[in-house]
């Protein structure tokens, strides 16, 4: 009898660790799983960051959107400042100072009151020298001037 019960402990020591090793494969398969879930919600969350980003730069809400599902944002809502370009707007706001000369910060501060919303830091500057590169204004240190085409001089140009 005693052979009986060794090979009952053997039986149950075998099925122990076949179902314990079964069940540590499983746990890492999971931690793997968990690994890679958690770096696709990491990149997603950079993702919807950016859209939010995006989305804010052309004065879009589409964060609220959300919690009513995809279909809740057929048409964008209608962009503030009636859909006239920075550029445009800034050019005016040089010619309206004209002869006077404005800073980047002042076209900021002006630029977000006329269309009511935030602009990045950079859109101010990056703007007037695009447009100093189509001759449309000019740039003295940090002031810049509206340039009428027959004002322009060759000197002003940046580059």
């Amino acid at each position: 009898m005693p052979e009986a019960h060794l090979d009952w402990r053997r039986e149950a020591s075998a099925e122990y660790v076949e179902k314990r090793g079964r069940l540590l494969d499983e746990k890492e398969g999971l931690a793997e799983s968990v690994t890679r879930a958690q770096q696709r919600m990491k990149a997603i969350d950079e993702e919807v960051e950016n859209l939010d980003r995006g989305a804010k730069a052309f004065g879009l809400s589409l964060a609220a959107a959300w919690p009513k599902g995809p279909d809740a944002i057929a048409e964008p809502p209608p962009v503030e400042g009636g859909g006239e370009l920075i550029k445009d707007i800034i050019l005016d706001l040089l010619r309206d100072a004209y002869p006077q000369s404005l800073k980047a910060r002042q076209i900021k501060e002006r630029l977000e009151a006329k269309i009511g919303r935030s602009v990045h830091e950079k859109t101010p500057g990056m703007t007037l020298y695009r447009l100093s590169k189509e001759r449309k204004v000019r740039r003295a240190g940090r002031d810049w001037y509206f340039a009428p085409p027959e004002l322009f001089e060759e000197d002003d140009l940046i580059g």
